[in-house]
This record gives structure tokens, sequence and C-alpha cells, in this order.
């Protein structure tokens, strides 16, 4: 899809007599100086690509980096990137729910397909598209790790849940692990190939994000919303993006290096500072072993209730209130919590974990995590974060039964998705509201 270009450099006045040809050689003039300033903007904004910028995560960053640098996004659904180039996207939310945000068409381009812009130099790619199709993206994400490889410039923050493929090339961990290669994510090593570990940033997602229909509901403590709301068309609606109505120290974008090298930790800072600009809640971590820290005791939930709740097809609220459930899940978190120690990771205890879970799910507070909502969507699940840690578990010789057990009974249930299996009421809300 070619950029949009601004209404005011398309149009021209006729030239129909002395007075207008003044007039119009005004206009020209503004107009010259206009893209002469937008061209110095472009000059001192950094080149940002966001990849996947048709999933809520990649769409509420692209809203956000539209503001304050030279953005270029791509999608996978067409639907999606005619909205965006026709609309733009709209973030609305914030401590007041009425706040609008709007990017404007004229403020992005967009791209069906990384292959479109990959002999492009950018100084940061985004890369928020989900595990599962990181690989197929290997040789796009190699061109573009190549086209400025002599001044190392281009940095790649990688914004999916789980532990990352480049977690065993990176520093402050165990040598039990370092050098290992997961496969369950990156099978043959194209991704390690594609993306030297020295460019290579990671985070952790506490933000929850839906697509549904028109709609992105960015979700974080105690702003729920299930995206009910349906936009009356698709070419002529922008997608829209809530912020939370409750700021909270623990929901934010964590971000860090994968390694101690300089340029890579100053690149770190750049992006943490241009994502802060853009009024997004971003910190910034000081090391790789801080950000692993996160990471980790992060997916201990995760893995726990989320696919505890897709497999009962039970939120947040009937598994924290469910002695059973609660007991099943701080099982698993110990045995997460074995894997990250034994890969040199500093991780919480399951007590505590579960505690912080306690307050933030009740009946009232229905959640639904995000396996189970892909599910019930009829969507692949991302089972790759729990194979991971039964991976890492494997080669670092940590007993975790249980995890193995969650991703077989997991599998199984991917593929009766799949098979359209899966019963179309939602058993969860008939059981909370019967009883």
């Amino acid at each position: 899809m070619p950029r949009l270009t601004r209404k005011a450099n398309a149009e021209k006045a006729p030239e129909t007599g002395s007075g207008n040809n003044v007039k119009n050689k005004q206009q020209k003039t503004s107009h010259s100086a206009s893209a002469s300033h937008s061209q110095h903007d472009n000059k001192a904004r950094d080149r940002v690509l966001v990849i996947g910028a048709d999933l809520a995560v990649g769409a509420l960053t692209a809203a956000r980096l539209g503001q304050v640098a030279d953005l270029t996004v791509t999608v996978r659904r067409h639907d999606y990137g005619v909205r965006i180039q026709n609309k733009g996207i709209w973030v609305h939310g914030g401590a007041d729910g009425k706040t609008v945000t709007k990017l404007s068409p004229n403020d992005v381009r967009v791209v069906e397909g990384v292959d479109k812009v990959q002999s492009e130099v950018f100084d940061i790619v985004i890369v928020a598209c989900k595990t599962e199709d990181l690989p197929a993206l290997a040789p796009s994400l190699k061109a573009l790790s190549e086209n400025d490889c002599y001044t190392r410039k281009t940095t790649f923050l990688f914004a999916q849940d789980g532990v990352p493929f480049f977690f065993p090339l990176s520093d402050d961990i165990s040598d039990a692990v370092k050098g290992h290669k997961l496969t369950c994510i990156d099978p043959n090593g194209v991704l390690a190939d594609a993306v030297p570990v020295t460019s290579c940033l990671g985070c952790a997602l506490f933000g929850c994000g839906e697509i549904y229909d028109e709609l992105i509901d960015h979700l974080t403590g105690q702003s729920i919303s299930y995206g009910r709301t349906k936009m009356p068309s698709y070419s002529d609606t922008p997608l829209i993006v809530t912020r939370p109505k409750h700021e909270d120290a623990s929901e934010r974008i964590h971000i860090g290096a994968a390694t101690t090298d300089t340029y890579l930790m100053s690149k770190a800072d750049s992006l943490v500072r241009m994502l802060c600009k853009a009024n997004l809640d971003v910190v910034l971590m000081p090391s790789p072993a801080e950000l692993w820290t996160v990471v980790f005791n992060k997916l201990m939930g995760h893995l726990s209730y989320d696919f505890i709740a897709a497999l009962t097809l039970c939120d947040m609220g009937m598994l924290s209130e469910n002695a059973e459930a609660r007991e099943l899940a701080g099982a698993v978190m110990a045995e997460a919590r074995a894997v990250g120690e034994a890969a040199g990771v500093t991780m919480t205890s399951p007590e505590e974990r579960l505690k912080l879970c306690d307050t933030k799910y009740d009946k009232f507070n229905p959640v639904r995590p995000s396996a189970l909502q892909e599910l019930l969507r009829k969507r692949p699940m991302e089972m790759d974060i729990l194979a991971a840690y039964v991976e890492l578990a494997k080669v670092l010789k940590v007993d975790a039964p249980r995890m193995a057990t969650l991703l077989v009974l997991t599998r199984m249930r991917d593929h009766a998705r799949a098979d359209s299996l899966i019963p179309k009421h939602d058993w969860g809300a008939i059981y909370r509201y019967n009883s």
C-alpha cells in the first residue's frame, strides 16, 4: 500500500490572474517551507519499523510512536491495513476515561508484508508478531539486520510473551543453558542466524491486549473490557486502542538489552526515552540479569493460570477462588521457579506470586487470560511459552512433570480447537452466574 500524502500538498489553486498568482506563490512558498520542515523532522527522528501492527501490542506501540518517530508499520491483514491507512489509529482512555489521541494516516506508512521493506534501513525494528510466526520472518529480519551491519545501527525489540529465542545466547545466565538453541521456538536456528544477540532487546509485557473485530482493548490492572463494542464499518473505521484507567507500577513494559554490550545498552536507553516521550509506561532494565528476572517471574503466572484457564474454560476470578485450582497453579509455579533458578535467574516465591494474583482477581473481576481468549475465538494458543519452559527443564535436568502434563493437554485442547470441537457456549460465564 502506498504511503498517504497530505492533502494540502496535493491541492493546487487555479492560476487565473495576477492577484491569484501572488497568492499561489505564497501558498507554494508556504507548502515548500512546510515540506522542508517535515523533511527536517524526519531526519531528526529515528526511523522505526513495527512488524505486526494488526495485533494489539503492535497497534498500541505504533499509535504512540507515530507522534515521535518516522514510522512504518507492516500488517498481514489487508482490512486492518486499510483502516490504518484511511483513518489511522486512535488511543482512547487514560485516567479520565475520555482522552483521545489520534495517529493520523499521514504520520504512518502502511505496508503489507515485511518483505516489501526489508531492503530499507531502520534505527529500531519492533517485532510484535506472534512467536510462532518468527521463523518465517527470519529471511526478512536477516536482511534488515545486514542493511546497516557496518555501523550496527539497527536494533531489534522482540515484543512477545515467553522466553525469547536469544535467551540462551544472552549474558547473566547460567553456563548450563548458555549456547543452547530453543528448538521449540527456533527449530533450525534461523532466528539466531538472522539477528545477532548484540542487536536484540527483550521485554516483559504486563499489559493484556486483545483485538476484537475493529476494536483493540488494552487491558491492565482493573481496567477490564472484553471488546463487546463493534464498529459499524470497515474501511471508514480506525483501529482503536483503549488505554488503562488505572496506573500501577507493576503494569508496565520492561525493556532491556540481551547483553552488556555498551552500544546495545545505549540503544535500549534511547528506545525507552522515545517510548516514554510517546506517553507509554516503559521502564529500562539496567542489566540482562534484571531483565530476565522480570520476564521469568512474570511468566510464572502465565504458565500456570493461563493454561489451566484454557483447559477448564474458567476465568481468573473462578480459578483464584477455587482451592484445588489454586494449589495446582502454585505447584506449576514452583516448577517454573526451579527452572528459572537453574538458568541463573533470580525468582520470587510461588506464595508471593499467588498473593499478587489474589489481590487482582476475584469473582467480581472475571478476567480471561490470553490463552482462554484465543481458545474461545478459535485462534491458536501461544503454547511455545510453555514449551520453552519444558525444554529448558530438560536441558537443565529439572523435574517438571506438571508443566509437561499441561503442555500435552494444552496441545490436545488446541487440536480440538482446530477441529471445531470447542463448545460455542462460554461455560465459565454460565457457571459463574448460576452458582
